[in-house]
């Protein structure tokens, strides 16, 4: 795909197969940080935040980004939530 055509598709444009839509890749990352071990919850909520600002949806990537925040934290990771809070 050119990169023109990547920066005018409509978003309600059909998924190509083999490719997981947003939702599918927010689910199982939701499904990584619930199965998580101690330590590593924030991770997999921070990069389902990643996913959703690329795709445009600010709002649910700010809602991640806080999950991974409070996660970081309950794992008292003190730096790796800075860094999202920056």
């Amino acid at each position: 795909m050119s990169l023109i055509s990547r920066l005018f598709r409509s978003k309600e444009s059909a998924p190509r197969a083999g490719v997981m839509t947003l939702d599918d890749r927010l689910k199982k990352l939701e499904e990584a940080a619930e199965h998580a071990q101690a330590g590593y919850k924030g991770m997999p909520l921070n990069k389902a935040g990643d996913f959703a600002l690329r795709d445009g949806d600010v709002a649910r990537a700010l809602v991640y980004y806080g999950r991974a925040i409070d996660a970081f934290l309950e794992d008292e990771q003190r730096e790796a939530a800075r860094a999202l809070g920056v």
